[in-house]
């Protein structure tokens, strides 16, 4: 069965779990993201003509492009057509996508397609308690503990190892750093008012990003939480996963890694030190190049000094610089750790150009990959920086990471 590494989802599909200020919500999210996919839909008929084939799906669908289908029930001569596939056009109530190799001809059996999950694993879950953990063979292995009892937050850890739901060793975050696990906000108010969230990931990493205070944030500048194996830099590193989180329950300030050095506004933690010594680490993000930008913030200068523009006036182009995990305290020289796969810092002001889930074709060695664009913040009137806290941050939507 064909496989595509990196996929996105996001609220605004049809069949997607809501995320509100309700128990349950964030492992809603998680297991249709991560484990079943959703927008499960019986296809009328799938033809392939010319390398490419159309899912015809009279009661709609859940596709739009660059999202990936997952088919089922192909029996017979295009039984290849079985597997996941990314779209490329769709109407109302047709789906597209190239079929290379794939002969001429109508496919049959009882077909059905949905969203394409991650392809993570749920070895451990009891009501609203769940543990997951990467398929990937590559993978470290690790697990995220979930622990959704609250209305407004979910409460994370992750763990080296694990036997039970309640239970194992290498926590991440310690009960030292911040106890009893990160905090992931869903809603800054318990009701069941649906919230805007999107879910980045390949089989070893996801990005999480939501907008839980929308009676505050400026619309559609919300928050980021991730867990699994970032791109280490040096392969003797076996504890290069990480966690990224809230250490309260503060719905004020949002979690980010495109906020460079500073960890006020994001609380990442390792399951151990490079040197594989210890316990939790704490790590912070930075970008590979922010030179260009007035302030510390992806895609947003607060002044018009030492600045570079957006688009690049000589070249129309759009810049993007790699974001790293680095080890230290602070004011001390830091150790490269590796790279958040698949998330890049603008080192361009582009204000307000970019909103949410605007996506733009990449260029340079960039080139052929659709790049996500995802914002961040609160306050600030949307206006610029004053009063305020927020950017943009982009991520590769087409893949592969690694």
């Amino acid at each position: 069965m064909a496989t595509i590494p990196v996929k996105y989802m996001h609220s605004g599909m049809a069949g997607a779990p809501a995320l509100n200020g309700t128990v349950g919500a964030m492992i809603a999210v998680l297991d249709a993201c991560l484990i079943n996919g959703f927008g499960l839909k019986t296809v009328d008929s799938l033809v392939v003509a010319s390398n490419v084939a159309t899912m015809t799906i009279s009661t709609g669908h859940s596709f739009e492009v660059g999202s990936v289908s997952l088919i089922s029930g192909v029996t017979g001569a295009l039984s290849a057509l079985n597997g996941e596939w990314r779209v490329t056009a769709t109407t109302t109530n047709t789906v597209t996508f190239d079929a290379p190799g794939i002969a001429n001809g109508t496919a049959a059996g009882t077909i059905t397609t949905k969203v394409a999950p991650l392809g993570w694993s749920k070895p451990y879950g009891t009501g609203n308690y769940a543990a997951y953990k990467s398929t990937d063979p590559a993978a470290l292995g690790h697990y995220l503990r979930v622990d959704d009892t609250d209305a407004t937050n979910a409460r994370v850890r992750g763990f080296e190892t694990m036997t039970t739901v309640d239970n194992g060793t290498g926590l991440y975050p310690t009960d030292a750093q911040i106890s009893g696990g990160g905090y992931w906000l869903k809603s800054n108010t318990a009701d069941s008012t649906s919230r805007n969230w999107a879910v980045i990931g390949d089989g070893r990493i996801f990005y999480v990003w939501a907008v839980p205070q929308d009676a505050v944030s400026v619309t559609s500048q919300g928050t980021f939480y991730w867990f699994g194996d970032f791109a280490a830099a040096g392969s003797t590193d076996v504890y290069s996963s990480c966690i990224g989180c809230r250490n309260a329950s503060n719905a004020q300030y949002p979690s980010t890694m495109f906020y460079t050095w500073d960890s006020q506004y994001a609380y990442i933690y390792a399951p151990r030190s490079y040197t594989g010594i210890g316990s939790s680490a704490a790590v912070r993000p930075t970008a590979e190049t922010y030179l260009a930008m007035a302030g510390y913030n992806s895609g947003i200068a607060v002044s018009s000094a030492y600045t570079m523009a957006y688009p690049n006036q000589p070249d129309n182009g759009f810049y993007l610089s790699k974001t790293l995990v680095m080890e230290g305290a602070a004011n001390v020289i830091f150790t490269l750790r590796g790279v958040f796969p698949g998330a890049y810092f603008v080192p361009q002001n582009t204000g307000f150009a970019l909103t949410s889930k605007d996506t733009v074709a990449g260029q340079n060695d960039m080139a052929g990959r659709r790049l996500l664009a995802l914002r961040y913040g609160y306050g600030g009137g949307g206006t610029n920086s004053t009063g305020g806290f927020y950017g943009v941050g982009v991520f590769d939507v087409t893949g592969p990471w690694r």
